[in-house]
């Protein structure tokens, strides 16, 4: 998979990407907030304990990408450690916000209001075989699926997951990444803005 990124601006396209069709995502490009395996963003607030995240924290990304003949999704991928980390797997919790999907099967069990849009929700546990770890996945996915949110409070999403103890509020937020899951596919997908507000 080859990546342009444009203007010097927070923002990228896939130029080029070659995958067999199988059952398993075989790419997440993404911009990031935060820290991630030791590389940490200019003058971010993160890593910061759940419970002392400040309230207005909201998140805005636009994004483009062409024909239906893909298999994907446009998310927001949210990591959370037991413990203050900037290097390594963050493994307390990955939360994503699903803001469009074609081809992927969802099983949710929960519906929520949020931002004045309905979500539908799932959980379960997810592993990476390499290293033995598991954590909860939750995801929310956009029932009216856009190519676009607009400073999308983060807050009203952790609530829920606190409040099915999901997530506790004595975990750090580690990193806030928007992306795409890619099964196959995915030339002239992009992000034309992702920025994490205040």
């Amino acid at each position: 998979m080859c990546l342009r990124h444009e203007k010097g601006q927070p923002s990228f396209t896939i130029t080029d990407a070659h995958a067999p069709k199988g059952r398993l995502v075989v790419a997440y490009p993404e911009i990031f907030y935060g820290c991630v395996y030791g590389v940490c963003s200019p003058r971010t607030i993160l890593p910061r304990k759940v419970s002392k995240l400040p309230s207005n924290l909201r998140f805005s990304a636009y994004t483009r990408f062409p024909g239906r003949r893909f298999k994907f999704n446009v998310s927001l991928d949210i990591w959370f450690s037991h413990r203050r980390i900037t290097h390594g797997q963050a493994a307390g919790a990955e939360l994503m916000v699903w803001l469009y999907h074609h081809n992927v099967r969802t099983r949710p069990y929960y519906r929520v209001r949020i931002h004045h849009t309905t979500w539908l929700v799932e959980e379960w546990r997810t592993h990476n075989l390499q290293n033995g770890k598991s954590w909860p996945l939750i995801i929310f996915i956009r029932k009216k699926p856009s190519d676009y949110c607009h400073r999308l409070y983060l807050s009203k999403f952790i609530k829920f997951a606190e409040a099915h103890r999901w997530i506790s509020p004595h975990y750090w937020l580690e990193s806030i990444a928007q992306g795409y899951e890619i099964w196959y596919g995915g030339k002239g997908i992009s992000t034309r803005w992702f920025r994490i507000l205040p």
